[in-house]
């Protein structure tokens, strides 16, 4: 190998390295059990409609684009928790993956659930959520709510 060809294929190896995403923690991970059990507690909250654990959970900056495609900020979904205009029979999530970027998470997963307070909030959605780890606490800051079409 030439010296030229040398140096050009270390160079595209470190601006690849360098915009590359850091790789996410391995399954099993202090991170991905963290951010599980977040999301958990997460769906425990909507089963018995406990605002403070929401609280406790959502950034200041929070922002949330629920199943119609409606964007609330954190003061107006928090209001309407507290206001008891969620209520849910049930409310599970599985299929939970994680995709940690350093003090950044990407969590996707399928929540199955059936609101009492909204007929058309029923069945499986997919969620995305965001979360940041802030003075080594993790915090949600985003969650993108998408219904999932019925099988044709």
């Amino acid at each position: 190998m030439t010296l030229r060809a040398f140096v050009m294929v270390a160079l595209v190896g470190t601006v690849a390295a360098s915009v590359a995403p850091s790789q996410g923690h391995a399954v099993g991970s202090d991170v991905e059990e963290q951010l599980v059990a977040l999301m958990r507690q997460i769906d425990r909250a909507h089963q018995t409609s406990d605002a403070a654990t929401l609280d406790r959970i959502w950034a200041d900056d929070y922002v949330l684009t629920d199943y119609r495609g409606t964007v609330k900020e954190r003061a107006q979904a928090l209001a309407e928790w507290k206001a008891g205009e969620h209520r849910y029979g049930s409310y599970v999530s599985d299929d939970i993956r994680v995709r940690a970027y350093g003090n950044a998470a990407v969590v996707t997963a399928r929540v199955t659930r059936a609101s009492l307070s909204d007929p058309q909030n029923v069945g499986q959605f997919r969620h995305t959520r965001v979360f940041v780890r802030q003075h080594g606490r993790w915090k949600l800051v985003a969650t993108q709510v998408t219904p999932i079409a019925p099988q044709k």
